[in-house]
């Protein structure tokens, strides 16, 4: 499950992973993400893993479905498998930085970028960008 925090002002907000995580441990990421506890589901795991990763509450009504989202990378010298399945979410509110309080075991900062500089990222293929390429490509062109 993923979900994307958008601003008023059109800016993007980004999580850098913990250097404790296993996978793509200091890469800019979405929002917020996580996996689904069994017998839950993707929209109460959107509302639990915000507000356990950046400490905010957001309402499953503020919740848009966007997509379902795939990806499958081997990363560690094959350690890490990785087939994830996500269901994508947009939340457009504001909120400030400062308000934002990170899990430091997932997430060692945040950061809004504009659409474009995020745009900019993509089309380059930043180095230090968890390469979710199609979400990217797909979150872009409903933005």
């Amino acid at each position: 499950m993923h979900v994307w925090i958008v601003n008023s002002r059109r800016e993007i907000l980004l999580q850098k992973r913990a250097l404790t995580k296993e996978s793509y441990p200091g890469f800019w990421d979405v929002s917020s993400a996580g996996h689904i506890e069994h017998g839950s589901t993707p929209l109460a795991a959107a509302v639990r893993e915000t507000k356990e990763e950046l400490g905010i509450a957001v309402k499953p009504e503020e919740l848009q479905p966007l997509f379902a989202s795939t990806q499958n990378s081997v990363q560690n010298n094959g350690a890490f498998i990785d087939n994830e399945f996500a269901e994508v979410y947009i939340v457009k509110k504001d909120f400030s930085l400062a308000e934002i309080i990170v899990d430091p075991k997932e997430v060692s900062e945040v950061k809004y970028v504009s659409f474009l500089e995020f745009k900019k990222m993509i089309e380059e293929k930043s180095a230090d960008l968890v390469p979710h390429n199609d979400e990217y490509r797909r979150l872009i062109n409903m933005l």
